[in-house]
């Protein structure tokens, strides 16, 4: 058998009397042709798309997001059939989506039709696939594309994929609207599937070398967090609550037979702001590690205890002392340690108390001698 092209000028009539003059690489075939012969690759998004329970649409260049000054700025008017986008970070001929300036035929997909600043298009019911037909350096007119005009084209589980911006770029989106849809009634809610903004981060980018990156599933899409790793792997995140607080003042002759909370007034650190009037506030629910201690002089041997407490909301922890051990008073320094991996809900308390039982309130925490630090560990 020898190999070789077919070079055909027309139609081509196969054997069998069947006539073919187009080679489609449509993935939907939607066109339902008895001439056209489908590439293997649009068989097979064909194919995929009906194993996975997805209508796929042609990709859009674009996708809404935040960098078109979403929420803040953008209005949107609908009418007969147009939607036009008014006050867009502006380009040099029409308004910018997602960083990058539209031309004339591109399609748009529109997600976030609700969450603009005001107008009759300001509803999710205007979501959906867009044409560009027109605009000004920030706005931008646009109509329904054909293939996702009409209400049997706009179903549930619909999927697109975007190819441009700053955010969006290689994200898909489906729609998670249930059926029946009615377009231009219906609120259409698009829900992302696969992560945008691939590629590796350099110091070229949009996002900070060596950042961490997270999505928060929903308009804002990827974006930098606070955490970052080092080319040999160390781990920072400088929002990480955390805070180490000691005291200045001395506190003498300590009550007997009562929890007296440690004043801490000195700041060594406090990432987050969380450590206020002797107290510790957890800003998210997590595990913290807890850790304190305090030094004590002039301990009575006639008490029968001495303890130091880590206060929490959900339970206390404590270390404990018995100075009648010794033949007499303490004139020295006895320090207690405590250290504990707390469980915290967003909101709960941890602060720090000591408590002498028995004796005479003779017993002193002199300034600078009681710490009390944390930081969130999971």
């Amino acid at each position: 058998m020898r190999h070789g092209k077919v070079e055909v000028d027309g139609d081509l009539t196969l054997a069998s009397g069947a006539t073919a003059n187009e080679i489609s690489t449509d993935g939907t075939l939607t066109g339902d042709s008895d001439t056209a012969i489908p590439t293997e690759k649009a068989v097979k998004t064909y194919t995929d798309s009906l194993v996975n329970g997805l209508d796929w649409k042609n990709s859009c260049r674009l996708g809404s997001d935040q960098n078109s000054n979403w929420t803040t700025s953008v209005t949107a008017a609908f009418s007969a059939g147009t939607l036009t986008l008014a006050s867009l970070t502006a380009g040099s001929s029409r308004g910018l989506i997602d960083v990058v300036e539209p031309v004339d035929g591109d399609r748009i997909l529109i997600k976030d039709a609700g969450a603009v600043l005001s107008g009759t298009g300001k509803d999710d019911k205007y979501n959906g696939i867009w044409e560009v037909t027109g605009g000004t350096t920030t706005t931008l007119t646009l109509t329904r594309t054909t293939d996702a005009d009409e209400d049997a084209e706009v179903t549930a589980n619909l999927a697109v994929f975007i190819e441009e911006g700053s955010v969006n770029a290689d994200a898909g989106y489906t729609l998670t609207t249930e059926d029946p849809i009615t377009v231009d009634t219906t609120a259409q809610i698009y829900t992302q599937f696969t992560a945008g903004g691939g590629g590796d981060v350099t110091s070229g980018s949009n996002i900070t070398d060596n950042r961490v990156v997270r999505g928060d599933g929903g308009v804002k899409g990827i974006q930098e967090s606070t955490t970052t790793i080092s080319d040999d792997g160390e781990m920072v995140n400088t929002s990480q609550p955390a805070f180490n607080i000691l005291n200045t003042a001395a506190q003498n002759n300590i009550a007997v037979t009562t929890n007296v909370t440690v004043v801490l007034d000195l700041e060594r650190f406090d990432v987050g702001a969380n450590f206020a009037s002797n107290i510790f506030t957890a800003p998210v629910t997590g595990k913290y590690q807890l850790n304190a201690h305090v030094s004590f002089t002039n301990m009575d041997s006639a008490a029968s205890d001495y303890q130091v407490k880590l206060v929490t909301s959900n339970r206390t922890y404590f270390n404990r002392f018995d100075p009648r051990q010794f033949a007499g008073d303490v004139a020295g320094v006895i320090i207690l340690n405590i250290s504990h991996l707390a469980d915290m809900d967003i909101g709960d308390t941890a602060f720090l108390q000591v408590r002498q039982v028995g004796g005479s309130a003779q017993t002193d925490i002199a300034g600078g001698s009681a710490r009390f630090s944390g930081i969130l560990i999971a």
